[in-house]
């Protein structure tokens, strides 16, 4: 519902767009520029449709915006090729449910004038739409069994598993070491701020004042964090050796000077199949129908007569 939705208001700001001005054909049915338009208008925030994006980029959204037109063309030839209909009956319950979203009748089919759409666009859309879906449910959907997911949770555990990880906060001063007077300087600094924390000036004050870390802004807070983040592998090492509560001395390493503070630990973690069960089931489908889709349209475009308009 939401894309016919979407097609109605996107109508709505489009209506002086050439009508019959044909860009592509797809096995000789044409797509004007006025669908072309109304698919960019969809990929478009309707802020920046006008002025916030630059020519390069709605040139690139125009193809996106053409090519989904002719995968959608495709898709619905294929339907018709297999005999996939949508009965009267059905139309006429979804008709309702639209109705229903506009708030009647009566604003329904001033929302449709306005749009420059009438009832049969309308009607030839929602059947077009719901083809499309119905060859969607047959030839791509994807059903996951019990089994298939427990042989990926078992094939993939380390992908399920929580680092171990810890809270710490840290003031960092920087070597360059292409500047001489950088070692020296960051160590008489880090020195600067190891004695004010000494004297009771909180961490964080200190790290706001003193440190080069973007994490100075937070009072040098990282939250928790896994190994490979800190700058300095050898001062990492030492840092996961770390009792909560303590603060470290200087470190030091090529790459700068470090105090940390460490706060928190939580060990490592190994998720169950039944608490990744869902997350797992719903990559595995998306995966799944992803690859037929794109084998489908494939196929679809290869034995298609498509042709671009100059």
């Amino acid at each position: 519902m939401k894309k016919i939705l979407l097609w109605i208001m996107v109508c709505l700001s489009l209506s002086a767009v050439e009508v019959k001005t044909v860009v592509a054909t797809v096995n000789g049915k044409a797509i004007t520029k006025k669908e072309v338009e109304r698919e960019l208008k969809a990929l478009l925030p309707s802020a920046s449709y006008h002025g916030g994006v630059n020519e390069e980029k709605k040139n690139k959204l125009k193809k996106d915006a053409l090519d989904n037109l002719i995968t959608k063309e495709l898709f619905y030839q294929k339907a018709l090729a297999e005999k996939i209909d949508v009965s009267d009956l059905e139309l006429v319950e979804y008709e309702k449910a639209y109705i229903q979203s506009f708030g009647g009748r009566k604003n329904f089919d001033k929302t449709l004038r306005e749009a420059g759409i009438s009832l049969l666009e309308f009607r030839r859309e929602i059947e077009r739409e719901k083809m499309i879906q119905k060859l969607y449910e047959k030839r791509i959907r994807y059903s996951v069994t019990e089994s298939e997911l427990k042989r990926m949770y078992e094939e993939n555990r380390q992908k399920y598993r929580e680092p171990e990880k810890i809270k710490i906060a840290l003031i960092f001063r920087e070597v360059d070491p292409k500047d001489s007077k950088s070692k020296a300087e960051a160590k008489a600094k880090i020195g600067e701020a190891y004695s004010k924390i000494k004297s009771g000036i909180p961490f964080g004050d200190v790290a706001y004042k003193y440190s080069t870390a973007m994490s100075r802004v937070k009072g040098g807070e990282m939250g928790y964090i896994h190994r490979g983040i800190l700058q300095s592998a050898e001062v990492e090492k030492k840092v996961f050796l770390m009792k909560k509560g303590e603060m470290s001395k200087i470190l030091e390493s090529k790459e700068g000077y470090f105090i940390i503070r460490f706060d928190d630990k939580k060990e490592a973690h190994q998720y169950s199949y039944d608490d990744v069960k869902v997350k797992m089931k719903t990559e595995l489908i998306d995966e799944r129908e992803l690859e037929r889709k794109e084998v489908m349209l494939a196929e679809l475009r290869k034995n298609a007569v498509i042709k671009n308009s100059p």
